[in-house]
């Protein structure tokens, strides 16, 4: 419909649903029965809007990048004056240098992006299937994994001003979630930093590209049309599945 709006704004015409060669192929507009799920109680509240995808230094392009890139196309659109920002930040906890270097650049990319009132964060990284531990980085270029707790209070502290507030969403498998201490860490986490929802998937193989229809209901729901998070995650999972 918005196409149609473009072409016949200077010269009004009804929009008839179905053309072929840009000829309605209908003698009358077609009756649509029903209503907008939404359409009460919907609204488009679009506030300064940053996303910030956190990543394990070294992840392959289609492990979280290439869907995270998607859903930030997705939610782009909606900002066409501006007032979004996309962020990317690589990390690796494994030395004291690399911390260091880490530290650095979240807090400044914390104080750019305290600007934003809306911030959804995305962290990507390998979890071990049976500790539920999440990989940090690198010792001596082998891979890494510390408890939950320890870690996601390293990784989240130099960001502390804009995790307030935020969503997380962890592109982590399900160990994290299955695992009783991971998952009690990820809940101290939740209470230190007061984000506004942290989201994780249980499913032990995590198949991220299956998440992005979800996801894209769910900041639809929150982030566009303002809903609270609770109400959103319920609609986003009748939409997947719907879907």
């Amino acid at each position: 419909m918005t196409c149609h709006w473009q072409k016949t704004k200077n010269d009004p015409k009804p929009y008839m649903g179905f053309y072929s060669k840009g000829e309605p192929a209908l003698s009358t507009p077609p009756i649509v029965p029903g209503g907008f799920h939404h359409a009460m109680t919907s609204q488009v509240a679009p506030h300064p809007t940053a996303l910030l995808h956190l990543h394990l230094e070294g992840l392959a392009q289609d492990i979280g990048h290439s869907q995270v890139a998607m859903l930030c196309s997705f939610l782009q659109a909606y900002f066409p004056q501006g007032d979004y920002n996309f962020s990317q930040l690589s990390f690796n906890l494994g030395t004291p240098e690399s911390m260091d270097a880490y530290d650095k650049a979240a807090s400044d990319l914390a104080n750019t992006l305290s600007a934003y009132s809306r911030v959804v964060l995305f962290l990507t990284t390998h979890s071990d299937e049976d500790r539920g531990d999440l990989f940090t980085g690198y010792i001596n270029k082998k891979p890494v994994a510390y408890k939950v707790l320890p870690f996601l209070q390293l990784l989240l502290k130099p960001l502390s001003k804009i995790i307030n507030g935020a969503d997380i969403i962890f592109y982590v498998c399900g160990s994290v979630v299955t695992n009783p201490q991971s998952c009690n860490g990820v809940k101290e986490v939740a209470q230190h930093f007061t984000p506004r929802s942290m989201l994780l998937f249980d499913a032990q193989h995590l198949q991220l590209a299956s998440t992005v229809p979800y996801l894209q209901s769910l900041l639809d729901n929150t982030i566009i049309q303002g809903f609270p998070i609770s109400s959103a995650a319920k609609v986003a999972l009748n939409d997947w599945y719907a879907g």
